[in-house]
């Protein structure tokens, strides 16, 4: 619980501070005008929004903590696991990295997922409380700092995607798709384990995206390779193996 509680306020507590960093210039300030370089301070308010976030990033970090509390059976056994002595004949995986140690994995990039999603909607909230992120007159404006900070959680996510799907191929010796046996069957293990890796690919290609777009810092990228990801997954990941098992198996 405190350990996974420390590990998402270390990671929204930096992108909120990084946020409130560089949305200072924008920062809504009464009855003040800036002048050069020269942003006014007022300590009170900086310490009451400080302690908001604090709070704010604790009780989500609370909730994520408890989910994690379910990790400690698994946990043990990932941490004194043994061999069985067989091969699965698909993976040629030891079948004690199915028992011992993927259940590990999956939830560590399944929680993975969820904070850097949290973390997200935090930053982004900070951006819009600086005025760094605001709607006026029904047109979305940002500074080059929100989309530089928004391609970086984006590429993370997608980093965190591509080690999904990598994980997603053992998942398939788990496989429902036929309701006459269990386990992998000839989509499974002919297109399915191809779309995956297509779609690691793909995230990795939407991830370093996401890098170049640190230099050019526009929404278009952002839009364009989100959408053209979304896509893929409906094509790649879910609608050629279920026509390849509805009209070829």
């Amino acid at each position: 619980f405190l350990v996974f509680w420390a590990l998402f306020g270390l990671l929204a507590g930096g992108s909120v501070w990084i946020a409130r960093r560089w949305g200072r210039r924008t920062r809504e300030m009464p009855l003040e005008v800036i002048v050069g370089d020269d942003v006014p301070q007022f300590p009170q308010r900086i310490k009451r929004q400080r302690l908001l976030w604090a709070l704010g990033i604790g009780v989500v970090g609370f909730f994520l903590a408890v989910v994690a509390i379910s990790l400690w059976a698994p946990l043990l056994r990932f941490l004194h696991a043994t061999d069985f002595g067989v091969r699965d004949p698909i993976f040629n995986r030891e079948l004690g990295f199915y028992v011992f140690k993927l259940p590990v994995y999956l939830f560590a990039q399944g929680w993975t997922i969820a904070a850097i999603v949290f973390a997200a909607i935090l930053t982004l909230v900070s951006y819009y409380q600086d005025r760094s992120l605001r709607n006026e007159n029904g047109v979305w404006l940002s500074t080059p700092y929100v989309r530089a900070h928004v391609s970086i959680l984006v590429g993370a996510f997608a980093l965190a995607l591509a080690w999904g799907y990598y994980l997603k191929e053992f998942q398939l010796l788990y496989s429902f798709r036929k309701d006459a046996f269990f386990g992998a069957g000839y989509t499974d293990v002919n297109v399915q384990t191809v779309a995956y890796k297509i779609m690691i690919l793909v995230s990795l290609g939407l991830a370093g995206l996401m890098g170049y777009n640190l230099r050019i810092r526009t929404w278009r990228l952002v839009g364009v390779g989100s959408g053209c990801y979304v896509l893929c997954v409906l094509v790649i990941s879910w609608l050629m193996p279920t026509v390849f098992e509805q009209f070829v198996v």
